[in-house]
């Protein structure tokens, strides 16, 4: 019987927009962000 409790928050079913002129910014966020179950939207500028 496995009896273990997640203390994690699931953000599995959330989007996200990150906006940033920066790749490497938004390749971060959004390989951080995946992990963590959020669904990722992003934008390089606000056109």
């Amino acid at each position: 019987m496995n009896t273990e409790i997640s203390t994690q928050p699931s953000y599995q079913g959330y989007t996200l927009l990150i906006v940033d002129d920066n790749p490497t910014n938004l390749g971060v966020l959004t390989d951080y962000l995946e992990e963590q179950g959020f669904d990722i939207l992003s934008a390089e500028d606000g056109e």
